[in-house]
């Protein structure tokens, strides 16, 4: 994967270039991602439909309600999760529960 890495960085030495081999090496680093032990992980987002994509969709919720009371059973209905179930898939993806994602910096309530 490094070597795609290197060969897409490279073709900034050769602008004219680009058009013709930035395309592969996009297409090498995607095919390379998706082959590896978290390839998973990329299609299930891309598929739009799968617990990530929930999981995305609840951080969002989490940061727009941000300043009122967080009841798990409530969210987690309102993403058709069981709480249990929320709560596995949300740590799996984040590696912290909802809660900890609250009340990290990612969660606050924008300033102003």
């Amino acid at each position: 994967m490094l070597d795609a890495v290197l060969r897409l960085t490279r073709l900034l030495d050769a602008p004219e270039d680009i058009p013709a081999l930035a395309p592969l090496a996009v297409r090498e680093l995607t095919y390379r991602l998706l082959k590896s032990d978290e390839g998973w992980r990329l299609r299930q987002i891309a598929a739009g439909d799968g617990q990530a994509r929930r999981i995305a969709r609840a951080i969002d919720w989490l940061k727009q309600h941000y300043a009122e009371p967080l009841r798990i059973d409530e969210f987690a209905r309102e993403l058709h999760m069981s709480p249990s179930s929320l709560h596995h898939h949300f740590k799996a993806v984040t590696a912290m529960s909802p809660c900890s994602t609250r009340s990290s910096s990612g969660c606050r309530r924008p300033a102003g």
